[in-house]
C-alpha cells in the first residue's frame, strides 16, 4: 500500500477511522498476559539469537524505578522551559489493563499494551507509554498524559521522554527496528479522528526524532542495529 492510496481512502472516509481495518503488515497484538513468563517463554519468537533482551525485559516484571535524582540527563533534554523535574521519576511495567497506586482504582488510567512506562512525581502518576515486543522490534501503542497529572506532563515533553527512553532500551538490547503506531491507528476512535490533537502525541514527536513513516507497514519506524 503507497501513500497516495492512503491518501485516496482518507479523502473518501472524510476521517481516519477507516484505517484501522486496512492490511497494513504491522499490527498490534492487544493480548493479554496473565504471567509475565508467557512474554519470556516467547522471546526466542520475538528476538532469535538475541540474549541481552531477556536481562533487559527483566526490570519491567521488578518495577524497576528511575528517579531523576539518580539520572538528570536521561530527563534534562525534555524538561520544558523553567520547570523543575525535582522529584521525578520513570518506572518499568507491566499488565495490560486498569491499574493503580496504592491500591485505588482509577478508570481513567489504563494500559493498552503488556509493557510499559508509567512517568511520575513523588507519588502521583502523570503519563504512560506502553509496547509490545514484534519480531525484531518493539511497538510504542500507547503515549498519554492523564487528566489529572497535568502538573506532570506540562513540565516535561513526555511523548519525546518515552520515545527516546525505548529507543534507548531497543539498541541497549540488541533491538534492530522500533515502531510508534501512527495516531489514526489507535484502538480508541476519538485518537483515531484526532479530536483533541493526538497526532502531537504519536505522529509529530516521531517524525522530529527521525522515524519515518512506512505506508504498507502502517507504522512510524526507525532502523537501530
Amino acid at each position: 500500500m503507497n501513500k497516495e492510496s492512503v491518501v485516496e481512502l482518507l479523502k473518501e472516509a472524510n476521517g481516519a477511522h477507516c484505517l484501522i481495518s486496512l492490511p497494513y503488515l504491522v499490527k498490534p497484538k492487544y493480548y493479554s498476559i496473565d504471567n509475565f513468563g508467557s512474554i519470556l517463554k516467547n522471546l526466542e519468537y520475538y528476538y532469535p539469537n538475541n540474549k541481552k533482551v531477556k536481562e533487559g525485559l527483566k526490570g519491567f516484571h521488578s518495577g524497576e524505578i528511575i528517579r531523576y535524582e539518580n539520572n538528570q540527563e536521561l530527563f534534562e533534554s525534555f524538561k520544558k522551559e523553567n520547570c523543575s523535574l525535582e522529584n521525578f521519576w520513570v518506572q518499568k511495567r507491566h499488565g495490560e489493563g486498569y491499574f493503580n497506586w496504592e491500591d485505588h482504582l482509577d478508570v481513567e488510567k489504563f494500559s493498552d499494551s503488556y509493557l510499559q512506562l508509567v512517568l511520575g512525581k513523588e507519588n502521583k502518576e502523570g503519563a504512560i507509554a506502553s509496547f509490545e515486543p514484534l519480531k525484531n522490534s518493539l511497538l510504542i501503542t500507547q503515549i498519554q498524559g492523564f487528566n489529572d497529572g497535568k502538573e506532570i506532563w506540562s513540565s516535561i515533553n513526555y511523548p519525546k521522554f518515552f520515545i527516546s527512553f525505548l529507543e534507548k532500551f531497543a539498541r541497549e538490547n540488541e533491538i534492530s527496528e522500533i515502531f510508534v503506531l501512527p495516531h489514526f491507528r489507535n484502538k480508541y476512535i476519538e485518537v483515531r479522528e484526532n479530536k483533541h490533537g493526538q497526532n502531537r502525541k504519536y505522529d509529530v514527536p516521531a517524525k522530529q526524532m527521525g522515524f519515518e513513516l512506512d505506508f504498507e507497514r502502517g507504522v512510524y519506524f526507525k532502523k537501530l542495529n
